[in-house]
């Protein structure tokens, strides 16, 4: 007897007519948003309300987490026995189709629980009386594995009381690093204060060092002891005030953290690289070339990916960035080039005022084109480090055949990441990155290796530099609050 063929391939390239449209896969079936989908049909983008909750369709849903997503019910969810189950919460399907929990139990989390062995953040009770249940809706939780559901601090943490009249505050530099905040780096040393707000109001914390080369950087957090409960947070400038503001705050305790922040921001470490293993064994060719850029890099990757414009005031110029280094001047500035390859498959391109401090602003543009023929999809993500958002691009030429490409640039200044902009029309790929100072990293990653792997790899070669340490004087904060009664 024959056994029926079963494709290992996804549904969009599996040469079958999944949906009963009479279009088949790639790119004929428009339900199909690559080959990759597991889909030719996918609720996230097909003009209806599946779940009934009002909102269609990615971009409207937030159950929708890309719109080839399977299922509108949740980010997670996805179809088991023709029906969309939410694995994070579905006690009969809870982290895969059909792993059901046991009689009484639940699912968080993707885990199922029950009465007996559930953890304080994960039992249905509300432990510390404040009507907020278990993680994540009680922000004493730091996961659903915590053992104490109270916002309080830590009995080792001195927090002082902050009144109406504000605070003046002295942190320690030498001490080790203690927070990382949203809108900034980790902080050197920390003051920590907890605010009272007796009843609903506009908040506002203001922080300025008496340090000119210090940046403040205040957080304001509900759970002393969760930075994943930060409302609001702000990083000052050099010699200008850090602010914060909480609108429309709930009555209750604030915490809020201040300390001195990196001046010199993210710069690399300048080191080898090590990069994820590559499934397919692949190895990046050393083929940079002036006023091209990385050239081919094997596999058809490149067709001259990585030509460098650094202008000031109206003034570009174009640098040489093969391997090594060299000075360059864009009009009246001067900068310095260093081109590296830190591992067979990643690119590392550093720029650097000459002169140490020098912050007048410069826009990098890198331009170049792709060995897609014509196929490239990209996708733009972001990753966090130390607090910072940092922005990425990966492309890839629609199939299994150039390596994916992912493209990183980090301004040091971590106010400026977002003024880094992705874009691309087909294979031709440009990054502008307006108005920065420097230092900047670009970093250009060929591999077939997973994606968050490739990206956790770039950021390890990322330092923070520039922090008050050990042997600094103490810095001085004057924190202050105002809090703005609602109108009713």
């Amino acid at each position: 007897a024959c056994t029926p063929y079963e494709s290992p391939r996804p549904a969009c390239s599996n040469l079958l007519d999944d949906d009963g449209d009479g279009l088949i896969d790639y790119p004929e079936d428009p339900g199909c948003l690559d080959s990759r989908a597991e889909t030719e049909a996918p609720e996230c983008s097909n003009g209806v309300d599946d779940d009934g909750d009002g909102l269609i369709d990615f971009g409207a849903d937030p159950g929708c987490s890309a719109a080839g997503s399977a299922c509108e019910l949740a980010p997670n969810a996805q179809r088991c026995d023709g029906a969309c189950h939410d694995f994070e919460t579905d006690a009969a399907h809870c982290g895969g189709c059909g792993q059901a929990c046991p009689a009484g139990g639940w699912c968080t989390a993707a885990r199922c629980f029950d009465p007996a062995t559930a953890p304080v953040c994960g039992n249905r009770v509300d432990d510390d009386g404040d009507g907020l249940v278990d993680w994540p809706a009680d922000p004493g939780c730091e996961s659903v594995d915590g053992a104490e559901e109270s916002e309080l601090c830590a009995p080792a943490r001195s927090v002082i009381p902050l009144g109406a009249a504000g605070a003046m505050v002295q942190v320690d530099p030498g001490a080790e690093p203690a927070f990382a905040s949203a809108c900034g780096m980790v902080g050197s040393g920390e003051a920590v204060y907890r605010y009272t707000l007796p009843a609903a109001a506009d908040l506002r914390f203001t922080a300025a060092a008496d340090d000119p080369e210090v940046r403040p950087l205040l957080a304001v957090w509900r759970a002393c002891e969760n930075p994943g409960t930060e409302v609001a947070c702000g990083l000052g400038l050099p010699s200008e005030a850090a602010s914060a503001e909480v609108a429309s705050a709930a009555a209750g305790d604030y915490y809020v953290r201040v300390a001195a922040s990196a001046v010199g921001g993210l710069v690399s470490r300048g080191g080898a690289v090590v990069m994820p293993a590559d499934p397919q064994n692949f190895a990046g060719q050393n083929d940079i070339q002036d006023n091209c850029g990385w050239s081919d890099g094997g596999n058809d990757a490149f067709d001259c990916f990585g030509t460098f414009t650094v202008t000031h005031q109206g003034t570009p110029s174009t640098p040489g960035i093969t391997v090594g280094q060299r000075n360059a001047m864009a009009g009246a500035y001067g900068y310095r080039v260093t081109s590296d390859k830190p591992h067979p498959n990643l690119w590392r391109v550093r720029f650097d005022p000459q002169v140490d401090g020098d912050a007048r602003p410069v826009t990098l543009r890198v331009t170049g084109n792709l060995g897609s023929d014509g196929g490239t999809q990209a996708r733009r993500n972001s990753v966090a480090f130390q607090g910072v958002d940092l922005s990425y691009q990966r492309t890839n030429d629609g199939g299994q055949f150039d390596p994916p490409v992912v493209t990183l640039v980090v301004p040091a200044d971590p106010l400026q990441q977002d003024r880094v902009v992705y874009a691309n029309q087909q294979d031709n790929v440009t990054i502008t990155a307006t108005d920065i100072r420097l230092p900047v990293v670009v970093y250009v990653a060929i591999s077939y290796a997973p994606e968050g792997a490739v990206v956790s790899a770039l950021l390890s070669d990322l330092q923070i530099l520039g922090a008050p340490g050990a042997g600094s004087p103490p810095v001085n904060f004057e924190l202050n609050v105002t809090a703005t009664p609602l109108v009713p």
